[in-house]
């Protein structure tokens, strides 16, 4: 595709969403500058942000456990329509992924990967390793930061209400750490772990046969299925 036909194509599918014309070409300038796929460039995530914008977050969330589909199918259809694919959706279901998290207050550093079916309660923070502290005759606010570390979140992993876990941890696939807890060190798959520091607390599934069984269902096609009712 010429550049012509990039800048074209870019800020036409910015202004479908209903970006004003100054916006969509700016973005699409910075799209096609940056020679990046769309599907990676500010221009998705302007468009991703824009779409997000439309949404009640506080409506969204209260109601999502009864009618889960309906607001999502919504944000879908408006990207499909604006010529969005597969690739553009993933990356939009990661970036709507965290704006819920921020929205009950989680806070998530850089390098975080979330898995499919990951839940967090309310007020999880994942931290940690973003400042140099071995500088003598610097103080450490000066003495800048390392480089991030990946921090892994597995697939159906359930992180309780105010954990903290630290960066560059792992959280296996089907793990459960318990309210309140700090999280230093990796925690294993299927195994439940609590406390400050977090330690292991029993095993998710009583017998290889149940793990093997759900693991069968992580690894077969995406699971649809109906949110917990509300709290009342």
């Amino acid at each position: 595709m010429k550049k012509s036909e990039r800048l074209a194509a870019i800020e036409g599918l910015l202004s479908r969403q209903g970006l004003d014309q100054d916006s969509a070409k700016e973005a699409a300038r910075e799209a096609v500058k940056s020679g990046e796929p769309v599907l990676e460039s500010l221009c998705f995530q302007r468009l991703a942000e824009h779409v997000l914008a439309r949404i009640d977050s506080s409506s969204w969330i209260n109601n999502r456990a009864k009618s889960p589909s309906n607001d999502i199918a919504g944000v879908i259809k408006r990207l499909l329509d604006a010529g969005a694919s597969p690739k553009d959706l993933a990356l939009f279901a990661r970036i709507m992924q965290r704006e819920y998290l921020s929205n009950i207050g989680c806070i998530l550093g850089p390098r975080v990967q979330l898995g499919r079916y990951v839940m967090f309660g309310p007020y999880v923070a994942i931290v940690g390793n973003d400042h140099v502290t071995s500088v003598p005759g610097v103080p450490i606010i000066f003495s800048g930061r390392p480089a991030p570390l990946p921090t892994v979140i597995e697939d159906d992993a359930w992180v309780g209400f105010g954990a903290i876990i630290m960066a560059g941890v792992r959280i296996g696939r089907g793990a459960i750490v318990g309210a309140g807890s700090v999280v230093t060190k990796d925690v294993p798959p299927y195994e439940v772990h609590a406390g400050v520091p977090a330690k292991k607390i029993r095993d998710r599934f009583e017998d290889e046969a149940e793990l093997r069984r759900h693991d069968s269902m992580l690894d077969g096609p995406i699971y649809t299925g109906r949110y917990c009712a509300p709290l009342d």
